[in-house]
């Protein structure tokens, strides 16, 4: 059973600038159903309030000026809430490609994954293995992907902005 809270007493999780703000037609049609219908799902925070889910729907209440929302309370450390809240945008938009690149990348430094160095080969593979069967992606495209992270951040914006494609990090 959700608890509710002012949403003034959120905080957004650094790991959420990983993802791009949803497109504004897509936002002011949450920010309208929200208007309408109130906050259907519960935002996941910690116990402090940090939110794990939830951002747009939060961001949505301040800017309606509603007084509480509904909350559910996981009491988590920091690594799982980041793999919480990477989890459930994964499921819940269709990530761009710089979205893609970003989370691989974060990913792979959660878990010290890095080239030539000394890593557990069986278990940088799981991982791995988890983010391609969760973005639904082959080898050869993460690693592409993963290679958009290295390039200068006017060539990043403009894959972000689908003027470039992916094999640009090539």
């Amino acid at each position: 059973m959700p608890s509710f809270i002012d949403p003034k007493r959120l905080k957004p999780h650094p790991a959420n600038t990983l993802f791009d703000p949803l497109p504004e037609a897509v936002y002011e049609a949450l920010k309208e159903d929200i208007a309408a219908h109130g906050i259907h799902d519960a935002l996941l925070v910690t116990p402090d309030f940090t939110l794990i889910t939830g951002h747009h729907r939060a961001k949505a209440a301040l800017e309606l000026g509603l007084e509480a929302v509904p909350v559910e309370i996981q009491d988590v450390d920091a690594a799982e809430a980041e793999r919480l809240l990477i989890a459930d945008n994964v499921l819940r938009r269709q990530l761009t490609p710089m979205e893609q690149a970003r989370l691989i990348r974060r990913l792979k430094e959660a878990y010290g994954i890095r080239q030539g160095a000394r890593v557990d080969v069986h278990k940088t593979s799981d991982i791995m293995s988890e983010v391609q069967e969760a973005l639904g992606l082959t080898d050869r495209h993460l690693r592409r992907l993963d290679r958009l992270n290295d390039l200068i951040p006017e060539l990043q914006a403009l894959v972000a902005q689908g003027r470039l494609g992916t094999a640009v990090g090539n």
